[in-house]
């Protein structure tokens, strides 16, 4: 493999006037021995008081004089501004791009080596930059100390930046995790597998990157696949004593997906309650559109739930009702388009027919909602209403107005209470003991990352 080293220039280069010692560039070049050399001076011009060009003339000299005769040695002067970031980086990638494309044509595997202890700081910690970008395949980075401060045999030192990619992949991690981005989650577990040179961190990243393809399945109502892989990890970890919670948090997982994942086009309190998560998670990424629609079909499966499980009514079909004589009534008085009925005709139906109380009750009942400068208690029916017109108006359903933040977060509040109030409350469900909430998937990364 051949050994390639690129680096700047400094006035230290080739030997240091303060300590009399060489320079980083022939240390690195006594230390690595590369194959080539690319050094990157600052371009002479006009009011350029800095430049380098001299310097590495005289480097390559030095060398060739010196070191190894043999040396092949590359200058290419670079008109950047030696302390300004953006000149740098745009220039070099530039210059870069083009080394690259020599190299390639070696048909040779190859290894670059940085020299991150000649030039100005800026210079330096271009290097980094350049590499953590990708701008330059894989590269092994060096420092050249100070001979003032270490012993001859220890002046050169390899800079290893995997910890540092590692960690902002992990600061990444726990963002897109409390924002919901499950598929970005499991992404970059999958890159930082690539990456880490620990073992065990490896091992930790794919159990992240299986488990949030799962989630990811789950939050795109994938259920059966989402129950297959997450019993796949449960199956392979149930015995880890020290994953104890997160392994007692996969089995409620399971159990929840089982559930979901039973053959059935009807509503539950299962998928109802996994819905209104649902729509909670689209509201927390700003998604105002896909939370209102949620939460407009959350209010018309808990409408049919409802009738099926009190009053043995079907309402996509009436004829298929076990109550076939209050079947035929509501027939009779709405006489619905195909037997189905609509959201508007199941709350009548609830209220005209069936003068059902406990559902009356609750739209009765006041809930608080946001407005522009405050908060408002008004009753259910009424922002029911309000919300309903300004569905009508919106993309949700026959206008072209964006839905608005004020009006997701209203339908949230009266989300919460349908569910709290019509749906789970009879089962002796506890809506907080739903397993795929926020908290629980921060308490997964928490438990394989720390």
């Amino acid at each position: 493999m051949k050994k390639i080293l690129f680096s700047f220039v400094g006035e230290q280069d080739p030997v240091s006037e303060k300590t009399d010692e060489e320079g980083s560039i022939v240390t690195l070049y006594r230390y690595i021995k590369p194959d080539y050399v690319y050094l990157f001076p600052t371009a002479r011009g006009v009011n350029v008081k800095s430049d380098t060009e001299g310097h590495a003339r005289e480097t390559e000299k030095w060398i060739k004089d010196v070191v190894d005769e043999n040396a092949k040695i590359y200058i290419r002067p670079v008109s950047f501004n030696p302390v300004v970031y953006r000149d740098i980086l745009s220039k070099m990638e530039v210059e870069i791009r083009k080394i690259l494309e020599e190299l390639n044509n070696l048909n040779e595997d190859y290894e670059i080596h940085l020299n991150h202890s000649s030039g100005t700081p800026q210079l330096k910690n271009s290097w980094l930059l350049l590499a953590y970008a990708r701008h330059i395949p894989n590269p092994r980075i060096w420092q050249v100390l100070n001979p003032q401060f270490a012993r001859p045999e220890e002046r050169v030192e390899e800079i290893k930046i995997d910890f540092i990619e590692e960690k902002n992949i992990i600061q990444g991690i726990y963002k897109y995790a409390g924002q919901g981005f499950f598929g970005v989650v499991k992404r970059e577990a999958e890159r930082l597998k690539e990456i880490s040179v620990n073992s065990f961190q490896k091992y930790r990243s794919e159990m992240i990157a299986d488990i949030f393809a799962a989630y990811e399945d789950w939050d795109l109502i994938k259920y059966k696949e989402a129950y297959e892989k997450i019993a796949k990890v449960h199956r392979e970890y149930v015995n880890s004593h020290d994953l104890k919670e997160l392994v007692e948090l996969l089995e409620r997982q399971k159990e929840y997906l089982k559930e979901l994942s039973r053959d059935t086009d009807k509503e539950t309190m299962y998928n109802l309650v996994d819905l209104y998560y649902n729509a909670r998670r689209r509201f927390e990424r700003d998604d105002y559109t896909e939370s209102v629609a949620r939460f407009w079909r959350i209010y018309e499966g808990t409408l049919y739930w409802y009738m099926r499980k009190y009053y043995n009514i079907e309402p996509t079909d009436l004829d298929k009702s076990e109550n076939t004589e209050l079947a035929r009534e509501i027939k009779g008085t709405f006489k619905p388009p195909k037997n189905s009925l609509s959201i508007f005709v199941a709350e009548r139906v609830i209220e005209e027919v069936l003068e059902d109380k406990r559902f009356k009750n609750f739209l009765e009942s006041e809930v608080e909602v946001v407005r522009s400068a405050s908060h408002q208690k008004i009753k259910i029916q009424k922002i029911l209403s309000e919300l309903r017109e300004k569905r009508n108006n919106s993309i949700v359903a026959h206008g072209m107005k964006p839905v608005q933040q004020i009006d997701a977060e209203n339908a949230m509040i009266v989300c919460k209470e349908l569910i709290e109030k019509i749906v789970v409350k009879e089962m002796k469900y506890d809506i907080d003991s739903y397993p795929f909430k926020r908290e629980d998937v921060e308490k997964v990364i928490r438990n394989l990352v720390g």
